[in-house]
Formats: C-alpha cells, sequence, structure tokens
C-alpha cells in the first residue's frame, strides 16, 4: 500500500469535511495559544480529557509505529478527532470518534502530532488514552535490516512492510516470492534514500508472486517494500546471490 498517496487522498477529503461540517476557528497555529496544548507524555498519556475549553493536545512519537487514541468512555457521534502535523499544514488522520471506533495513525520517531478534539452537541467531556506501539520496517525510516536469506514478511494489520539490504559483493541479486507463497504479493525496490523505485513487480512469469533482479554494488543500501495492497498475510521471499 501506498501510505504517502493514501494519506494525501484522506487528508484532502478530510479538510472538505472539517470546513464544511465541523467549523473550526482554532486549527491555525497562530491562533493556538501554547498554554491552551496539554503535552501528551508517558507520564499522563492515560486517563486524558478533552472538554469543550480543552480540545489541543500534542504528542511527540517515541518510536516509529502506530499511534492509537483509545476512548474509555464512547458513543455514537460524540466528536471529530483530527490529527495534525506539529505545523498544522498536513492532516495525517480524521475520523468520528464512535462506539467501540479506535483511531489509529502512524508514527515516526521524534515527530510532533497534534490531536484536535472537536466535542459535539452536549458532550461536555471525554475521557480517552493514547496507546504507542513500535512497529520496526513500517517505512523506510525504520526498515529491517536484512542479508541474502530466506526471510518472512507480515502484513497483518493491513500495512506494508519494508526492509534494507547492504550488498555484500557487487553483482546480480535476486529478490523474490516466486516458489515461496501463494499469497499475493507485490514488491518494490529503492535505491538508498529509499524514494527512487528501481525495480518492481508483481504477477510474475503468471503467478501471484513477485520477482525481480537487478545489479548491485558492493556496500550500497537498496531498499525492499512488499506492499499490503493484495495481501494481509504473512510469506516466505528471499534475497539471493545469482
Amino acid at each position: 500500500m501506498n501510505w504517502g498517496k493514501l494519506l494525501k487522498k484522506r487528508a484532502a477529503l478530510a479538510f472538505f469535511c472539517l470546513v464544511t461540517l465541523y467549523p473550526f476557528t482554532g486549527l491555525d497555529a497562530i491562533g493556538i495559544d501554547s498554554e491552551d496544548v496539554t503535552v501528551i507524555s508517558e507520564i499522563n498519556c492515560q486517563n486524558l480529557k478533552a472538554s469543550q475549553c480543552k480540545t489541543v493536545f500534542e504528542i511527540k512519537a517515541q518510536y516509529s509505529g502506530v499511534i492509537t487514541i483509545v476512548g474509555d468512555y464512547l458513543s455514537d457521534n460524540i466528536g471529530l478527532v483530527t490529527v495534525f502535523t506539529n505545523d498544522y499544514k498536513e492532516i495525517v488522520t480524521q475520523n468520528l470518534h464512535e462506539l467501540n471506533n479506535n483511531i489509529s495513525f502512524l508514527s515516526q520517531k521524534g515527530k510532533t502530532y497534534n490531536i484536535v478534539w472537536q466535542l459535539k452537541g452536549e458532550v461536555q467531556e471525554v475521557k480517552w488514552s493514547i496507546n504507542e506501539i513500535e512497529q520496526p520496517g513500517i517505512s523506510y525510516i525504520n526498515a529491517i535490516e536484512v542479508s541474502a536469506a530466506k526471510m518472512q514478511t507480515s502484513h497483518v494489520g493491513g500495512m506494508d512492510q519494508w526492509f534494507v539490504y547492504e550488498a555484500e559483493e557487487s553483482g546480480e541479486i535476486q529478490i523474490g516470492s516466486f516458489g515461496h507463497t501463494n499469497e499475493n504479493t507485490c514488491l518494490f525496490v529503492y535505491d538508498g534514500t529509499g524514494e527512487v523505485v528501481i525495480a518492481s513487480s508483481n504477477y510474475y512469469n503468471g503467478t501471484l508472486q513477485s520477482q525481480a533482479t537487478l545489479n548491485v554494488i558492493k556496500g550500497e543500501r537498496y531498499f525492499i517494500k512488499w506492499s499490503s495492497a493484495f495481501s494481509t498475510g504473512s510469506y516466505s521471499w528471499e534475497i539471493a546471490s545469482l
């Protein structure tokens, strides 16, 4: 799954919903007094309270992984929760806080996120907590280091999984799930920046698996992303020197 494109699409939809359904004048960072922002830490991440006069919270991610907003008291449509980057220029996620509907978003270690509550109707206060989980391989930032061997990928939770391979020798290598699984896999290989695709594969040789062959340079790093676009399962794959 391409999280960047997905988040951009959600951000556009979320902004439309925000300005049309839930007009809120305090989203401009310039208009928010620092004294009105509650800074969340390990010490106070549980038993938080959002109220009509206390709506903006700030958290600095301890891990690259997933942050979940968990309500202790939930009822239908009690409010709108919007998570922004720390400059309020980008919406990370936006959801109605509903019955049994926890809200999760991907986090990057050291990055600050602002959580804005807008309570609906007669609701005066919502009790909630933050759960933060480290998730190795959630992006190229915290990719899992691998060598030429057989490995395992898991898309449980619907997330892509990233790996980084440092070439042990210059030459040709093969990366693929072909012959190792029956899952519908989708592979992308990136250069050392983690941003430029240099190889990809899906439906290799008429199957649901993937396999790519590329030339590598000793000591160079290559990022490998197994996309969750077609699978939410687990499967084996391999890097092999040719």
